[in-house]
């Protein structure tokens, strides 16, 4: 398979190919079409935990998770961009595996949506090709993933880590930030979790307990969209969802306004959009293990 017509790739064992592969009627070895077939063997290797081997080569070759389907990534095939035959990827859970897409260059073809007791999405990989996502909703998978991490130590690189909970957190636009963070530490006993920028032009993610709030200056957006009531507005409210790129469409459906669109910046995956009723939010996902290393 190597080749147009090439026998499946043999394997060290005392048989020519490996049990895994050799399943009669199975579907056990694929051709992946891809214009830059190294930036697809990354993609998969980043977003799926699939084994890549030769990924420096014309043709590298892969290893799913499951060590069940084989393949290569082949520059000569068409893309498969309107799915005829679709495949899907079993995983442990939609949407976290949505953010580790999009913040590898993929997007979203299908939201997330109920199909009996399974949720299923489709995707399109870098490449253009459509492929499926789906997880057992009755399956519960939290109990592998800190065993798995700890064995793993290209785990974080991976951006493997746990569904992202859903949460409020304010954020306090005041000046400067850098009093305001020594205030609530001095006051309340928050200890940082994480700060970007010197002296006093700080954002800070402060934490009192498990409970988790920012200081930050004003946002110069806010002022540009609201320059009326602004001298009112003293906070801007955080908005952590697994799938940041989905919500911020689907408020500006409803009337909102984007005062910056879905990027990913300080290890977030934000996006900043003003309600009808003034009021800024930012919505977003961290990338990865939050706080970083």
């Amino acid at each position: 398979m190597n080749g147009r017509n090439d026998p499946p790739p043999t394997r060290e064992t005392e048989h020519s190919v490996d049990a895994g592969l050799a399943r009669p009627g199975a579907i056990t070895y694929l051709h992946i079409p891809a214009g830059d077939v190294r930036q697809a063997a990354v993609f998969y290797r980043d977003v799926f935990d699939w084994k890549v081997s030769d990924p420096d080569s014309d043709r590298p070759s892969f290893d799913d998770a499951s060590g069940h389907l084989s393949g290569a990534w082949v520059s000569d095939p068409l893309v498969a961009s309107q799915p005829g035959l679709l495949p899907y990827i079993y995983v442990d859970h939609v949407e976290a595996t949505i953010t580790r897409i999009l913040a590898h260059g993929g997007e979203i073809v299908t939201s997330p949506y109920p199909e009996g007791r399974l949720t299923v999405a489709t995707f399109r990989d870098p490449a253009g090709n459509t492929i499926g996502l789906w997880h057992d909703t009755t399956r519960s998978h939290q109990g592998s993933a800190p065993e798995e991490s700890a064995t793993d130590p290209d785990a974080h690189r991976r951006g493997r880590r746990e569904p992202v909970a859903t949460s409020i957190q304010p954020e306090l636009w005041v000046e400067p930030t850098s009093a305001a963070a020594a205030f609530y530490q001095a006051a309340f006993g928050a200890t940082v979790v994480h700060r970007v920028g010197e002296g006093d032009d700080i954002v800070a993610q402060l934490s009192v307990d498990e409970a988790a709030f920012w200081v930050a200056p004003p946002s110069p957006a806010m002022r540009r969209l609201n320059p009326h009531t602004i001298d009112g507005t003293t906070s801007r409210t955080l908005l952590v969802v697994a799938d940041p790129d989905h919500v911020v469409k689907q408020a500006v459906g409803a009337g909102a306004t984007v005062t910056s669109p879905v990027a990913n910046e300080h290890g977030w995956r934000l996006g900043r959009i003003v309600d009808p009723f003034g009021h800024e939010w930012e919505i977003g996902t961290p990338l990865g293990t939050w706080p970083p290393a």
